[in-house]
């Protein structure tokens, strides 16, 4: 009866004490689905930030398979102890560390835990002379892509339109005129003269009235006058720059214009108390032509003129005058020529 009674109250005792047993054993090991500390990932991101390329990425489960055939395994005890094996790729263990687990009511730190394995590996690796194998080349960078070249702008013609006073019209340009002329002048005093000249004229061509020059240098024969036991000669050369503007007017053209000129007088006496000299006789004009276009390139050009000069007079010692020229005078001549633009 006392023995029934002792072994009743502990028979309790026992049972409560695996309870309590179980409970703790069930606190201390980690539950069946909880994640791996640290994960296959963080393990694999701190290897390859200390070799880079040592380990695949991303990394999804251990055993890692690391470069050169190694593995590596890592396992968590009930106690939380962590047990790091490395295995060369005929499977024997080369390198084996066992990580305690952290002080009790402390959670793991996984990031730091991972970082503490990579260091551990590379300092294996680092013993042994293991080298990282080469990382692959960068992939080439994407060609840049050209913008497509713009459309060649569209050539619009755009036609001049002649403005009302060009209808019809031609375009002026420059006509040459190179003569001999044959001129004969009769003026208030002398009498007839004559000279040869040499011309160049130049004039625009078109319809209408158009404007050209002439510019003519001449020889006249020598005059010759005697007095007492003495003589003079005297040589002209004329010389006469004149405008004038064209009118067609029939077959040929009417050339109305304006002129000047000069007579360059060389006076050569003999006999005592004479002397030569050069003397200049300046003249102006008005002038009429008249000129003929000739088969090719000839022309004829008809020549008429009426001047004002100032005289000049040629005295012997005593004053008495030898020759003189005239004070007003009229031409006229005949200018044969070619012309050329």
């Amino acid at each position: 009866m006392i023995m029934g009674g002792v072994l009743g109250p502990l028979t309790t005792l026992v049972f409560a004490s695996f309870a309590v047993f179980d409970v703790f054993a069930l606190a201390a090991a980690p539950p069946a689905d909880a994640p791996e500390c640290p994960s296959p990932a963080q393990l694999g991101q701190a290897l390859n930030v200390l070799v880079p390329g040592l380990a695949p990425s991303p990394a999804t489960a251990t055993p890692l398979p690391l470069a050169s055939g190694l593995r590596l395994g890592m396992e968590t005890s009930p106690e939380g102890d962590v047990r790091v094996d490395l295995t060369d790729a005929l499977g024997e263990i080369v390198l084996h560390r066992v990580l305690p687990a952290p002080p009790r009511g402390r959670a793991p730190d996984c990031p730091a835990l991972a970082e503490t394995i990579a260091l551990i590996v590379d300092r294996y690796l680092h013993d042994v002379g293991y080298e990282a194998p080469p990382l692959p080349p960068p992939a080439p960078k994407p060609a840049p892509v050209e913008a497509p070249a713009p459309p060649p702008p569209t050539e619009v013609a755009i036609a001049a339109t002649p403005t009302p006073a060009e209808h019809g019209a031609e375009r002026p340009t420059l006509l040459w005129r190179l003569g001999l002329a044959a001129v004969a002048r009769r003026g208030d005093v002398g009498g007839l003269d004559g000279d040869g000249d040499l011309a160049l004229g130049v004039e625009a061509t078109g319809s209408g009235a158009r404007l050209g020059g002439r510019l003519s240098v001449g020889f006249a024969p020598p005059a010759e006058a005697r007095w007492s036991a003495q003589n003079a000669t005297l040589r002209r050369l004329p010389v006469r720059l004149g405008g004038y503007l064209r009118f067609a007017a029939g077959p040929g053209q009417l050339e109305p214009g304006v002129g000047l000129g000069a007579d360059l007088l060389f006076v050569a006496a003999q006999g005592p108390g004479t002397a030569g000299g050069v003397h200049t006789s300046v003249s102006g004009d008005v002038a009429l032509g008249y000129a003929l276009a000739l088969p090719g390139p000839l022309y004829v050009r008809l020549l008429s003129r009426a001047a004002l000069a100032v005289p000049y007079s040629f005295r012997t010692l005593a004053g008495t005058q030898v020759w003189g020229t005239p004070r007003a005078y009229a031409e006229g001549g005949v200018e044969l020529g070619f012309a050329f633009p």
